[in-house]
């Protein structure tokens, strides 16, 4: 779609520029206007249909302008003393924050969206293999189901859908991972403990 307002826009443009600069040329040259005049007589047919392509193009700049309806972007609560705006965004996050993970879920991703006044929910996930699959989904479902309906409040929630993206094998690395965030700020500790510039171990320093 905006392709097509972008090459309606360039095509009205160019139509008007030449009409402009046709119209000057004739305002200036006779001669010119009666030959144009005869032509557009004699070819009424063509310029009928270059009026209605043009007419179109307008009515396709003028549409575009007009705002193009969204998405719902948030969840509205009822209560005694007012409406609560809760924007999807805010959903996401917190759903990020609040489901807990394990050894065995190694990434989580939700995705939220509204069909009517529903919240429908995706865990996008990775995990780990060796777990029970239909258990940890499971467990995942059921942990942002209750951080939706405990902590927000929220009770018009369609099914939880758990999407695993991907299943990693072999064991975690955790001993690697401790190694490599301990020495992220000291380099010369991944060199067998040698400071840049001595020849002395930290241990014998």
């Amino acid at each position: 779609m905006k392709a097509i307002r972008i090459l309606a826009c360039v095509a009205v443009s160019l139509v008007v520029a030449l009409a402009g600069a046709g119209l000057l040329q004739l305002a200036r040259d006779g001669a010119a206007a009666a030959c144009a005049a005869n032509w557009m007589m004699e070819n009424r047919l063509l310029l009928g249909g270059a009026g209605l392509a043009l007419t179109l193009l307008v009515l396709i700049q003028l549409l575009s302008l007009l705002p193009a309806p969204g998405r719902p972007c948030h969840v509205t609560l009822t209560g005694p003393q007012g409406d609560i705006c809760i924007t999807l965004d805010a959903i996401r996050d917190y759903l990020e924050k609040s489901v807990r993970r394990d050894g065995t879920v190694l990434a989580l991703r939700p995705r939220v969206r509204l069909a009517g006044d529903e919240l429908q929910v995706r865990l996008e996930t990775r995990l780990r293999a060796g777990g029970a699959l239909p258990e940890v989904s499971a467990r995942l479902q059921q942990q942002a189901r209750e951080a939706l309906e405990r902590n927000l409040g929220l009770t018009k929630i369609g099914p939880i859908r758990v999407v695993i993206s991907e299943i990693a094998t072999g064991a975690a690395p955790a001993a690697e991972a401790a190694d490599e965030r301990n020495s992220a700020g000291f380099p010369y500790l991944r060199s067998g403990g040698r400071r840049p510039g001595t020849d002395k171990d930290d241990a014998t320093a």
